[in-house]
């Protein structure tokens, strides 16, 4: 679970970065998504938010979702090889694009999926994917430090 943590973790801060970065190639603020993911606990008056404590929350919101998606992948993640946890990686990462957007954006808002659309998730999901795929070996080195190398 730990290791999970930690590649979750790790690979979703990318994803994140990729979202603001698509907010700002948009022309829209860079904390925009961050505030529609914040909606979960403001509403609707993120919609009149600046960068503030929306940000915040929206930012852990998402954060937390990939880590959490990453001890869920600690549970099936092979703990040896590369090659097997990056196809399992990216095949959980679709698998949690079409959750998300079938499902997820709705809860957090009415309005989620115009700020989050599919072709704009996508590389997000992609690239937390691709970052499961340390699991092997960040699961080795944890098995190691914690003295228990096999």
């Amino acid at each position: 679970m730990l290791a999970g943590l930690d590649v979750g973790l790790l690979a979703g801060l990318p994803a994140v970065t990729w979202l603001l970065l698509h907010s700002w190639l948009r022309g829209e603020p860079w904390w925009a998504k961050l505030n529609v993911a914040g909606a979960l606990f403001y509403g609707g008056s993120v919609y009149t938010m600046g960068l503030s404590r929306a940000s915040l929350a929206g930012c852990a919101l998402l954060i937390a979702g990939y880590a959490s998606l990453g001890v869920v992948f600690g549970f099936v993640g092979r703990t040896r090889g590369i090659a097997r946890n990056l196809i399992l990686g990216l095949l959980v990462a679709l698998a949690w694009q079409i959750v998300c957007q079938q499902y997820l954006l709705r809860l957090l808002d009415s309005f989620a999926p115009v700020y989050y659309p599919p072709l704009s998730t996508l590389p997000a999901q992609l690239m937390f994917g691709i970052g499961l795929g340390r699991f092997a070996p960040r699961f080795q080195a944890l098995a190691a430090g914690l003295g228990d190398p096999s």
